[in-house]
């Protein structure tokens, strides 16, 4: 199929097909989008099975009967896809074995004897390779063409997939390269650009609310089963069965997915009578055979030999003997004492399959027990290859590769184990058992690291990890005086749970981390020490320059980066920030830096939705920007100035120090954590009243109070401080708009609409302003006036989120419940979370009397499935 080619390749092409009988070549005028083409292309195909295929691959020697191996290891295997040297994700090889492509088959066929059989469970299959059996296509359809030119269309498919009760594999023993995005390049397609958008048509596709009751079942399904397979991963296998119990089995009786999930990881836990009772509950035995195997594995486990022989012998004709059977007839040989013959079932499972994991470990345990090291230790190595997440896999091969001469191999497994893995606790423990054991102290100390985030501060590896990081010493910059050599200062205090993402966010890219601890009583101070920072206590005195300016006094490296605990700094961003500092090292300057704060609520000031540029980063639906200066040079008489609100611009200003824009963002989580940033707000709020009474009105100060005072809702006195901003300053557009707002929360709509049309006078086009004053021309009773000032906001704002949603709230008000739910659904696809401001506004409208127009917004929020508590209390006050 060739999609528009102005180049040679459409001649070319004729004459590849004309040589071959079995080609056909499909000409389109035009670049119809990626979709669209791989759709024609498989609606003009007969065979059995489909594959899609990027043409910026080269493939390699087997490539084509791997995958059709992987393919057919399972009839429940939906997708598969290969290896590569340059992919997203873990289907990406991080460091290949050949430097151009003459080598390149060479490789490929080592890579497929090295690891061959392994078969990754992975739900996304990226669509630069990928093959399916049609009987896939007649189940769940085509390709979804609204995702055009590329990006996310190979997302939609393998979720549709796994929805139809499919899985998806990675054929690890398949390798093909990959030069990747030539496609894009060659259309002249920008890919970053590209990229939003689609993620927002997938976010609104998938996200739901669902009206087909059967495809949110799906939804509900699969969800459930991977986040409970989340919970089993990280070791908390509890949390996994209340999640399929609570959030599965009460909800979806019927759905026998949950159970036989259950079992099977029951099983795996050698929980075998729980897992006996999971099979009782079934709701139906069609699965008969299915049942009867993992009876006999249970039977096994609960030590009844007979009972297991009885459970296979149910198995009926239909099913042969398969690896799993064979695997556990050998086991039950074994307990007959026939060793031979325990031996031949084991090697007869993995002739069945090569893929088969714990047939490899079982032969690894008898050649172990007769004293066959070599040949144990490569069968363990093989059995934890193919099935690193199964507990007796990875603990065989981790008790095999503590010896001397297996230590190397071990590490190098459980270190690609655990970047397929990352979220299996078991695999990071015993990867830092190894690498302590082998010396490797700064990689224990990153996996550690890692670790914490993912779990948490685990008690026996956090005590047993400091004594490591006393022997290797905080971070120390090589040359301070390196152009871009940074310390990263931050002040904290009961920080340990946010720190650790903090501090791994910078490591790569700090010379020196400086903590100054203002008094905890956690952790804080070990896990800023676990992190090679250099911590140092100072007494709280309630002042935050004071604090500030004791962690610049240790810096030592040419640039001072400040940030907070509760912060991060992209990875996707170390190379530029470097680069700049390199560049500006000749000349004193500082750098004023965007924080994105992430919040739940919308009707933020500025508030506007993630765009996908930071997919690890990005937080709730969206951020509102700050701005202040965070990278200045060192030992330049730069400091922190007032007791809170604590900033450098002045002494900056000073030292004669210019600021310049940097466009790279520092990512802050703290506002989502509602009930901490509230007693923060609460103490700063109290500081600024002691500074108030202490040093007089003063604008900047009335201002930040102000500020504090709507956040705590305590609006009377909101109101009054902006009234203050404004006797000093009558033209102060942001006291109005904030003047109105809080008036408009205590539900005096008169004096809001007047201080709202005032901020509109002095900033005309003010979106927040036009917003708060149509929800008071809604609550005075003028529904025509608030749409129409909405429509012209949105012809020149047509992407502000809040714009957009109070012209929802204005059209259900209108009596046009149709229209305003597009609006709704507009802010859903960017995944905007409303519920709360729509609640507040029905909320303004049972307190300005208009209860019908409230129960009208309540019931469009409850019909489209936006709503929540609070919405049904709302819903039932009206109604009583």
């Amino acid at each position: 199929m060739d999609n528009g080619s102005a180049d040679g390749t459409v001649p070319w092409l004729r004459e590849l097909v004309k040589a071959r009988n079995n080609y056909f070549l499909i000409e389109n005028n035009e670049n119809l989008g990626f979709s669209k083409g791989c759709n024609q292309g498989i609606e003009a195909s007969r065979g059995s099975h489909i594959l899609l295929l990027n043409n910026d691959t080269i493939v390699t020697p087997g490539w084509l009967s791997g995958l059709l191996e992987c393919l057919h290891s399972s009839p429940d295997t939906g997708i598969v896809g290969p290896m590569t040297n340059s992919i997203s994700g873990i289907q990406m090889v991080p460091e290949v074995g050949y430097s151009d492509t003459s080598t390149l088959d060479d490789y490929a066929l080592a890579f497929r004897e090295t690891y061959r059989g392994r078969r990754i469970p992975l739900r996304r299959i990226v669509g630069y390779c990928m093959i399916f059996r049609r009987e896939l296509v007649e189940r769940i359809g085509l390709l979804d063409e609204q995702f055009g030119s590329g990006n996310f269309e190979d997302d939609d498919y393998c979720l549709r997939a796994a929805l139809a009760g499919y899985r998806n594999l990675v054929a690890g023993d398949v390798f093909i390269h990959h030069y990747g995005s030539a496609t894009f390049r060659g259309n002249g397609i920008n890919f970053g650009s590209a990229m939003p958008g689609n993620h927002g048509r997938f976010n609104s596709k998938w996200n739901g609310p669902f009206k087909d009751e059967a495809l949110a079942k799906q939804v509900l399904t699969l969800k459930t089963l991977e986040k409970a397979e989340i919970f089993f991963h990280k070791g908390e296998p509890d949390k996994g069965i209340e999640t399929i119990l609570q959030e599965g089995i009460k909800l979806i009786p019927a759905e026998e997915r949950f159970y036989f999930f259950l079992a099977e990881k029951l099983i795996e836990e050698k929980r075998y009578q729980d897992a006996l009772g999971v099979l009782g509950e079934l709701p139906s035995k069609r699965q008969q055979d299915r049942i009867a195997l993992l009876n006999a594995y249970i039977q096994e486990g609960l030590g009844d030999i007979p009972a297991a022989r009885t459970a296979l012998a149910e198995i009926g004709e239909n099913l042969p003997c398969n690896a799993s059977m064979n695997n556990l007839l050998g086991v039950l040989a074994y307990h007959d004492g026939d060793k031979e013959d325990a031996i031949q079932h084991f090697h007869a499972a993995t002739q069945h399959d090569p893929g088969f994991a714990e047939s490899y470990t079982n032969l690894g345990v008898l050649a172990w027990s007769d004293e066959r090291y070599p040949e144990a230790a490569e069968l363990l190595a093989r059995g934890f290859l193919l099935g690193p997440t199964i507990p007796d896999c990875a603990e065989r091969f981790h008790a095999a590769a503590q010896l001397p001469e297996y230590l190397d191999r071990g590490i190098n497994a459980f270190r690609e184990a655990r970047r397929l893995f990352a979220q299996n606790r078991r695999i990071a423990f015993f990867l830092i058992d190894l690498l302590i054991r082998k010396g490797e102290t700064n990689e224990a100390l990153t996996v550690i690291q890692d670790t914490i985030i993912e779990f948490g501060v685990p008690e026996g590896i956090f005590e047993a990890s400091l004594p490591l990081r006393e022997s290797a010493g905080p971070l120390t910059p090589t040359d301070p005086d390196a152009p871009a050599a940074l310390s990263v200062c931050l002040i904290a205090k009961n920080e340990e749970s946010n720190l650790p993402r903090c501090l791994a966010s910078l490591r790569a890219l700090a010379d020196e981390i400086i903590v100054v601890d203002t008094g905890s009583n956690d952790r804080t101070r070990e896990v800023a020490r676990l992190f090679g920072a250099k911590v140092f206590d100072f007494p709280w005195n309630g002042n935050f320059s004071d604090a500030r300016n004791e962690s610049l006094a240790h810096a030592s490296c040419r640039w001072i980066l400040v940030m907070d605990a509760d912060e991060v700094l992209s990875p996707l961003d170390h190379t530029r920030l470097k680069t700049l500092l390199a560049k500006k090292s000749n000349v004193p300057n500082a750098l004023a830096i965007v924080t994105r704060n992430y919040m739940l609520q919308v009707n933020r000031e500025k508030w506007q939705p993630n765009d996908g540029r930071y997919p690890m980063e990005e937080a709730a639906g969206g951020w509102v920007p700050s701005t202040k200066v965070r990278i200045f040079p060192n030992r330049m008489g730069i400091e922190f100035e007032n007791p809170i609100h604590e900033i450098v611009e002045a002494s900056l200003e000073r030292n004669g120090i210019p600021v310049t824009d940097c466009e790279v963002p520092v990512h802050h989580y703290g506002y989502l954590d509602e009930e901490r940033i509230r007693e923060k707000k609460i103490a700063y709020y109290e500081l600024g009243l002691e500074k108030l009474a202490k040093n007089g009105d003063d604008l900047k100060a009335l201002y930040e109070l102000a500020v504090q005072a709507g956040e705590l809702s305590r609006h009377e006195e909101a109101v009054d401080l902006w009234r203050k901003c404004l006797a000093f300053n009558p033209a102060m557009d942001v006291a109005w708009f904030n003047l109105g707002y809080n008036l408009l929360m205590l539900s005096r709509f008169e004096e809001a609409h007047q201080a709202s049309r005032k901020a509109l006078e002095l900033k005309p086009g003010y979106r927040e302003a036009i917003t708060n004053l149509a929800m008071c021309e809604l609550c005075i009773g003028d529904s025509d006036e608030a749409i129409d000032m909405l429509k012209t906001s949105l012809d020149r704002n047509p992407d502000d989120p809040n714009t957009i949603l109070m012209m929802g709230v204005a059209l259900i008000y209108a009596g046009k419940p149709d229209a305003g739910k597009t609006y709704f659904s507009k802010l859903r696809e960017d995944r905007i979370v409303f519920t709360g401001f729509v609640n507040e506004c029905a909320d303004k409208l049972i307190a300005a009397g208009k209860n019908d127009q409230a129960l009208r917004l309540l019931n469009s929020l409850v019909e489209e499935g936006y709503h929540d508590e609070r919405s049904a209390e709302m819903l039932r006050n009206i109604a009583a």
